[in-house]
């Protein structure tokens, strides 16, 4: 069953309960997370993942909509509001989709399906960089400099080719995020960048130095990347891949 973190940033007690009541009738195992101002959410951000984020405009503080204007790199949104006069706006700024209050549970899930069906829950990413949570900051990353990516209890050993820091973020959540062109898990612990990648066994791969086991039930992906790259990539030995 999959397994969803959401974030609810609304400063009324009564939406916010509603909401948290609908989510409930949605057959997804999740975590349900409240803020009640963008100061809080942009807070819980630092620390915790997040899958999709239910957001009001009218908050204290900071709107909710200058927050979308000023924030690139921020999980997918659903805007929950009282008023439609900034949905043209709010599209413009590629959120996932526009929820007037009061609205329905089956328009609520209409637009959680789309946000995962659609694959707009990855968070931002341009073609060669990736924000990261790191010491409870968001570092960027270059897709070159990744080596590859390794589980580490509930958090994630990134090793670079300097450095190996760990993120809060889960490795199943980076599989999501990271473009499967360049990055492809080996193994329930392991992500790769394929653009690393020197040789290639039945059972295993190697990055330069560094061996890493290849999982049973990720072997048969292996064995296509063999089949389908051989003759287009020069860097890679295919030594010892048997069947």
């Amino acid at each position: 069953m999959i397994n969803h973190t959401y974030l609810i940033v609304d400063d009324s007690p009564a939406d916010v309960e509603l909401l948290k009541h609908q989510l409930s009738l949605i057959p997804i195992l999740k975590q349900v997370f409240v803020c009640g101002a963008v100061n809080e959410a942009l807070a819980h951000l630092m620390t915790q993942p997040c899958h999709l984020l239910f957001l009001d405009l009218n908050l204290p503080g900071q709107l909710g909509i200058d927050w979308l204007r000023t924030s690139p790199h921020r999980p997918p949104v659903i805007v929950t509001t009282s008023s439609s006069d900034y949905a043209l706006d709010c599209y413009d700024l590629e959120i996932v989709d526009y929820l007037v209050k009061p609205y329905t549970t089956d328009r609520l899930m209409r637009a959680i399906s789309r946000t995962f069906d659609d694959k707009i829950s990855k968070p931002r990413v341009d073609s060669q960089n990736i924000f990261l949570h790191v010491n409870r900051r968001l570092r960027k990353f270059n897709f070159h400099d990744i080596m590859y990516f390794e589980a580490f209890a509930a958090y994630t050993k990134i090793h670079t080719v300097s450095e190996v820091v760990v993120t809060s973020e889960s490795i199943s959540m980076l599989e999501d995020r990271l473009p499967s062109s360049q990055f492809i898990r080996i193994q329930k612990s392991y992500i790769i960048n394929l653009d690393k990648l020197t040789t290639i066994e039945h059972r295993a791969v190697w990055l330069n130095e560094t061996k890493l086991p290849v999982g049973q039930r990720f072997r048969e992906t292996i064995g296509e990347l063999f089949r389908s790259k051989s003759s287009k990539i020069d860097n890679i030995d295919w030594a010892s891949h048997d069947a």
